[in-house]
């Protein structure tokens, strides 16, 4: 692919794309237990192109879930202004009316979870006012022989659509390939789902999904969920640690809560020494992706860390605790967050859950959109 048709194509989608940071949500007040809360809403997979199925599942808490509604919506264009800060929802359907969705699982302990699958709609790119209406012309001659242009210098947003419409991938060389790869992962739009959560009161969770053809040419830039393999307890020798020290530095136990494998996890209470500090780690995959140089960068991730008490009277002393000693039920965190053991030495049980959502910072260029993977393990101290 000729480097000019790259950095003209960047220039035209930073004027015309845009994009979404709607990874963070309200802080959860499980601990309370007074008001409804989401944990996350996971697409799979969390880019598709139009026509694909995509499973969408919210998990969430609420007290009260005999009086719970939840309604959802798509917003089929969705863009922000040329500036990236006004927010504009377009062609809003009733999700309701083109997917089967069921009620929420809804445990004893207000642990919810709501899933479901629809199409993206066909014309999901072509209509959204959040793809430019033009794209420069200097593709590799095994592209611009597939089709004849209608404008000198340029490809009309049809002309790009007519192209991933009727092009077979089995029939091109491999630089003709590698350029529709590099055409695919720019020609992308967002589309916004939202749940409204009604009860006591009214929330809504929103979720951006990125619409692009990149997975039917197997571009290397193809965003997934995290895999999450494994959730360790680390027991460090020393006290008064947290998690701006170097744990490296001290000898430790570590036990698997979670993992992907359930042989390996160790089911047993763990016992805590006051002589030791404690941390919970997380380990999971990491995707390369490519900027629009070509360089090959490693995505980022956000983690979010949320808790609740299952023992009767169990007290209110802070269970997690960020680098300044303060508790907290939630938070953009690092892999590593510190738990700080109940003063009581009695038996205490928690649930415990993670959501992992990842981050490139090539994504306002590529109109693309966070993968997430939320996962729970019940955990036991005494």
């Amino acid at each position: 692919m000729k480097k000019p048709f790259i950095a003209l194509l960047l220039v035209a989608l930073i004027l015309f794309a845009g994009c979404s940071d709607d990874f963070l949500t309200n802080p959860l007040d499980i601990e309370s237990g007074s008001k409804t809360r989401a944990f996350s809403i996971t697409c799979d997979p969390p880019e598709a192109a139009p026509g694909d199925t995509v499973r969408v599942t919210l998990d969430f808490y609420d007290p009260d879930p005999g009086g719970l509604a939840i309604s959802w919506r798509l917003a089929q264009d969705y863009t922000f202004d040329i500036y990236g800060q006004l927010e504009t929802e377009g062609r809003v359907i009733d999700l309701a009316t083109i997917a089967n969705i069921p009620n929420a699982d809804i445990d004893e302990d207000g642990i919810g979870s709501q899933s479901f699958t629809f199409v993206v709609p066909e014309d999901a790119i072509i209509a959204s006012n959040g793809t430019a209406d033009q794209y420069p012309l200097d593709l590799p001659e095994e592209i611009l022989a597939l089709f004849e242009p209608a404008n000198e210098g340029y490809l009309t947003k049809q002309e790009v659509q007519t192209l991933f419409d009727t092009v077979d991938p089995s029939v091109l060389d491999d630089d003709a390939l590698a350029g529709l790869r590099t055409l695919s992962d720019f020609y992308a739009c967002q589309v916004r789902l939202r749940a409204s959560l009604s009860n006591a009161i009214q929330l809504d969770i929103t979720k951006n999904l990125t619409i692009r053809y990149s997975s039917r040419f197997e571009s290397p830039n193809v965003n997934h969920n995290p895999v999450i393999e494994s959730v360790v307890m680390i027991a460090v020798h020393g006290a008064l640690l947290d998690v701006d020290d170097d744990l490296s530095a001290y000898e430790a136990d570590t036990t698997y809560v979670y993992h992907s494998d359930p042989s390996m996890i160790d089911t047993s209470p763990i016992t805590i020494d006051d002589n030791y500090s404690y941390f919970l780690s997380i380990s999971h995959d990491k995707e390369d992706y490519h900027s629009p140089s070509g360089t090959l960068l490693t995505e980022d991730c956000n983690y979010y860390w949320y808790y609740t008490r299952l023992d009767e009277g169990a007290e209110a002393e802070s269970f997690l605790v960020d680098e300044e000693a303060d508790g907290h039920g939630m938070g953009g965190y690092g892999h590593l967050v510190q738990v700080m053991p109940p003063t009581n030495p009695s038996l205490h049980r928690y649930r415990m859950f993670v959501v992992v959502r990842d981050f490139r910072l090539e994504w306002r260029t590529y109109n693309g959109t966070p993968g997430a993977r939320f996962s729970e393990f019940p955990l036991e101290i005494n």
